[in-house]
């Protein structure tokens, strides 16, 4: 995702509407992070540039993958690559948390194929996105939020879910935040709570960010070449890799 559209996905993360759901999503990503147990962790996205979201994960081993430089590195290692080529080795990761990389991704389906490829069997795998179907989404179409850019494609929940279902993927879990409209009037916003409340109880596919919590259950792949021998996954300082795009 180039660096204008990751600017504009997070100028909606600190409106107040943005705020309110990532305090919810953090909070329902910890409790799952809480039974997730391994070696590795990966996190990729645009959560990785405003604030890591494996601070509660029990895996020790934390790796962030930026899209661009970032003005600061958090976790063990990070690494700067694009979603489509991860440059980590087959069947070696025991979490992937993904968020946003599809919404600006013009190969959805090799991003997906990258995340399979590196999580272990039975390796977990969150996916953060903005729901179509959501006041978001009908201020994107309407374009009335400047957050949001036409290039930007929100793919709904039963779309990842087949394709994760396809890749051999079982769903665990999906969740849904946010039922309101970007107000910055704090006033007017709380008086909208009741939304939030309905759309928890009847609309729950109608949240503006939706959480899909998947594992993989297929047998791993055997590579044809030595990677499993040379993982490069080491206890090491951070690891500084140029994706094509930095270096264009």
């Amino acid at each position: 995702m180039s660096l204008d559209k990751t600017l504009h996905m997070h100028k909606w993360y600190r409106s107040r509407e943005g705020r309110y759901v990532f305090s919810a999503l953090e909070q329902e990503i910890n409790s799952i992070l809480s039974e997730v147990f391994g070696y590795y962790a990966v996190e990729i996205g645009e959560h990785t540039c405003i604030r890591t979201l494996l601070s509660e994960s029990r895996i020790k081993n934390n790796i962030s993958i930026f899209s661009h430089t970032p003005s600061k590195v958090s976790g063990n290692m990070s690494l700067i690559a694009d979603a489509e080529f991860i440059p980590l080795a087959f069947d070696n990761l025991d979490l992937v948390v993904a968020s946003h990389v599809f919404e600006g991704s013009e190969y959805p389906h090799q991003v997906l194929r990258e995340i399979d490829r590196i999580l272990v069997p039975e390796g977990h795998c969150l996916l953060i996105g903005f729901n179509p179907f959501s006041y978001l989404g009908l201020s994107k179409i309407l374009r009335l939020n400047k957050c949001f850019q036409r290039q930007q494609t929100f793919r709904s929940i039963g779309k990842m879910k087949d394709w994760l279902k396809v890749r051999g993927f079982e769903i665990i879990s999906t969740q849904t935040y946010g039922f309101r409209p970007s107000i910055e009037n704090k006033k007017l916003f709380s008086s909208l709570e009741f939304l939030e409340k309905a759309g928890q109880r009847f609309g729950r596919k109608l949240g503006n960010i939706y959480l899909i919590h998947a594992k993989k259950t297929e047998l791993a792949q055997t590579p044809i070449s030595s990677w499993k021998s040379n993982k490069i996954l080491r206890r090491k300082p951070a690891i500084i890799a140029a994706s094509r795009e930095v270096s264009k």
